[in-house]
């Protein structure tokens, strides 16, 4: 079935919008975020007994990280740089990597990586 009305503000299921900050703080605009992906890694520590048996196992939280494509959203809306800042479930997310851009028409993508900051 294809669509016969959109309004303009109509966001696909399984996206993200997010409102991103340079390192200034200042908006750099609103993006739309496809496949925004992100992982919460853990360190595991085993502990053994004097015959190198298991004793114990402690796990201590890792560092988050993830990745997504960001759309654009509006025409003249800046690709964001590495330093750029967004806050989404919770945490405040701090671009790290920037792919390559892609157009077509008015439409520009990237790829983006991301670190969750600790403090």
């Amino acid at each position: 079935m294809s669509q016969f009305y959109n309004d303009g503000t109509f966001v696909n299921y399984g996206t993200q919008l997010l409102p991103i900050s340079g390192l200034a703080g200042t908006l750099l605009g609103t993006y739309v975020a496809e496949n925004w992906s992100a992982t919460y890694p853990s360190d595991k520590i085993q502990i053994r007994n004097q015959q190198n048996g298991p004793a114990g196992q402690i796990f201590i939280s890792g560092f988050s990280n993830g990745s997504a494509t960001l759309q654009c959203g509006q025409t003249g809306t800046p690709v964001p740089h590495n330093g750029a800042k967004y806050g989404l479930y919770g945490s405040v997310w701090v671009i790290s990597e920037i792919g390559r851009t892609e157009t077509q028409g008015d439409i520009v993508k990237a790829n983006v990586n991301f670190d969750r900051l600790i403090n």
